[in-house]
């Protein structure tokens, strides 16, 4: 009997030299995913904008960890913010890749500029799960409406 995987019909796709290492997301190549990422410290930048990278609003067991990022542009007031969804027809997509029509300078410098947070969200996508599930996901990463 034949498997219809395709990784069973070419071997040589599954060449390790082949993969960067430092292009491998850990939490997405896990087995099970964590349940969170440690949070990691803000990064600062020239013009005070204050980076929050791979920050955990969400698991479900089996699944890797929902992640997000935010941007807070400088000051230490609270700032009101955009979340960001990427596309990708609940497919596929991540947060950290806008689509090539709105490259992230212009999408962050004109939330940033106009003094608003951005946060930028992955999803549950629909292979992991049925619709409303990648909608639902979404509502979980902003509980305050």
């Amino acid at each position: 009997m034949t498997s219809s995987h395709p990784a069973a019909l070419d071997p040589a796709a599954l060449d390790p030299a082949a993969l960067d290492p430092a292009a491998l997301d850990p939490a997405d190549m896990t087995w099970p995913p964590p349940p969170y990422r440690p949070p990691v410290a803000p990064v600062t930048d020239a013009h005070g904008v204050r980076r929050f990278d791979g920050a955990t609003y969400a698991t479900t067991p089996g699944y890797r960890p929902r992640l997000l990022d935010v941007q807070v542009p400088a000051g230490d007031v609270p700032f009101p913010a955009v979340v960001w969804i990427h596309g990708g027809g609940w497919l596929d997509g991540d947060r950290r890749y806008p689509p090539p029509t709105v490259p992230a300078a212009l999408l962050h410098g004109a939330v940033l500029g106009a003094g608003l947070a951005l946060v930028s969200i992955d999803y549950r996508h629909s292979l992991g799960g049925t619709v409303p599930s990648p909608t639902a996901r979404c509502e979980v990463a902003t509980p305050f409406r």
